[in-house]
């Protein structure tokens, strides 16, 4: 994402059938990872620049800022199995 002020920031997604990783790309690290529970009970981890998510059955919005202060956003889903 590239905004007016300059900001390049990312969240990048991997899915499989037992968790969803989401992995800022771009931006200047370090990053701060915040999220919202939307529905459902999920497990988020993190490691490194990558936030995980596992349990089934969740919704969870996750915003990433960059050390310039740049911030983006993301639906992540997992629909129950």
């Amino acid at each position: 994402v590239c905004d007016p002020a300059g900001c390049t920031l990312a969240i990048d997604t991997t899915v499989s059938v037992d968790h969803v990783s989401a992995t800022v790309s771009a931006g200047t690290a370090p990053y701060q990872f915040e999220w919202n529970i939307i529905s459902g009970d999920p497990l988020v981890s993190f490691s490194g620049d990558t936030l995980t998510v596992t349990n089934n059955g969740w919704t969870i919005e996750v915003i990433v800022t960059d050390a310039a202060g740049c911030r983006t956003s993301m639906i992540l889903t997992q629909a129950k199995r």
